[in-house]
Order: structure tokens, then sequence, then C-alpha cells
């Protein structure tokens, strides 16, 4: 189990269908469980996941073929490189930290919350790996929880939001879905069973979600539903969450007025 301090309350998080481990939260958060948890305030999350028990071999065919020539491309014409982490040094999280700021800041994100990225360092489940181009530049870095038998995308960053050059920004796009295979590979060479894509866009209006749909959908996979569930356990949690909710329907528009 992952535990945070926050500015407030504790919170804990469960993954998968792990199960809790006895230590003293306010918040304990249960992510994409397959089942919805008892008594819990529980919220439908799709997700694309990718089985990784077929070779190699079986696992590339299954890629689109357009997918599958960017990937060598990517390896024998463009020259990038890939590296991986189960266990990050300080220096690798410092390096992705300040490039995952600077790519949300340009999608006008927060910075990234480097409290969490402890916390999961320090149960053992970050798993961070970097691509960079034949000079050593960094082009993507992703972000994993990895336990023994999943892999989750927790974040992808890349900065082509602030390059014109348009033959960069295609390097920019095989080198992603290299990283993504190479990062298969090295999943499944640990002996882990599922990759997930860490989320699925079940709309039709955002043309933004919808394009990283039809990214993710390039590399096979099933669709599926899982659960985020959240218990408060103690007074102080139900009292500051229950304010937080008092407060934003305060907050609402009333009467047709615009704010």
């Amino acid at each position: 189990m992952i535990t945070y301090q926050g500015r407030w309350l504790k919170s804990g998080e469960v993954w998968f269908d792990d199960k809790p481990v006895h230590k003293e939260v306010d918040i304990l958060t249960y992510i994409q469980c397959d089942n919805p948890v008892n008594g819990a305030d529980c919220r439908p999350f799709h997700t694309l996941l990718i089985d990784l028990s077929p070779s190699a071999t079986e696992l590339l065919a299954t890629l689109s073929e357009n997918t599958r020539y960017k990937i060598r491309r990517g390896a024998e014409k463009d020259g990038v490189k890939y590296r991986g982490w189960n266990s990050s040094p300080p220096e690798v999280m410092a390096a992705f930290s300040e490039f995952y700021d600077r790519f949300a800041s340009q999608k006008g994100l927060g910075q990234l919350n480097r409290v969490y990225l402890n916390a999961l360092e320090a149960a053992g489940v970050l798993d961070i790996s970097c691509v960079t181009d034949k000079e050593g530049r960094d082009l993507v870095w992703h972000v994993h929880y990895r336990n023994r038998h999943r892999a989750r995308l927790l974040y992808s960053a890349s900065l082509f939001r602030e390059v014109e050059n348009s033959a960069l920004r295609n390097l920019i796009g095989r080198a992603n879905r290299y990283h993504h295979w190479q990062d298969m590979l090295r999943f499944k060479q640990a002996g882990i069973r599922v990759y997930d894509f860490g989320g699925w866009y079940q709309g039709t209006t955002d043309t933004e979600k919808l394009g990283i749909n039809r990214f993710k959908a390039e590399f096979g996979g099933t669709v599926v539903t899982n659960y985020n569930c959240k218990l408060l356990l103690t007074a102080k949690s139900r009292l500051l969450v229950n304010a937080g909710k008092w407060l934003e329907r305060a907050m609402e528009p009333r009467n047709g007025a615009r704010m």
C-alpha cells in the first residue's frame, strides 16, 4: 500500500486487487479494482490492456502495420535509444520531474506532484523509462506503476508542442511508439503479464482524447472497465471532503447567472 501525507490528510492507495496493509490513514483509495468495493464511493474507470503472455513475435504482429514500421525506423534509421529503471536513482527522478514540468506547462497542467512520486518509489512500485535521440537528447519519458503482474502507465511526456520543425515532431512520434514497445518487452521479460495504457476515453466529443485512443489502439489490446473507489476512514476526512463538496456547490452559478 502506498501512503503519503497531504496538507491536511494522510492518504493510502491500494492498486488493482491488492489488499490494504493496516496503516493509519484518513482516506483509503482503491485504484482500478475489478469490482466495486463495498461501502465505498466507486466510479467506473475504462482502460486498454495488452496481454504480454504471447511471444515477442506474436505481440509485434498485433500492432498495426504503420506502427511496426515506425518502431523499426526509430530503431534502425533514427537511432533512438531506450533506458529503463525499475528502481530509480534520485538523478533520474529529478531529470524526469524537470522534463515533465516543461511538458505540463505546454499543456496548461499543474506541476508534477513530487511527494507522490517519492511515495511510489518508497513503495517499490515506480518504474521510469526514457528514449533519447542519437545525440543523447531526451525525447520521451514514461512513468509506470509496476507490481509483479501489471504495469500501468501513469505519465507520458514529450515536448513536441514546443517543436515547430515537422521532421523533429515526426521523430518524437516514432520515438514514443518505439518507447511503448520497449516498455512492453522489458516488462514481459520481467514476468509481468499485463500492460495497462492508463485510461481509455469513452466519450465522443473530445477530439484530443479520441486521438489518444487511436494511438493506443495501434498496439491492439482490449478495453476493460475497472473501478476507482474511495473510503473516508476518519471524522476529519469526512468533514473536510464534505466541506469541499459544499463549497463547490455554493460556487455554482444559480438562476441563470454567469461567472
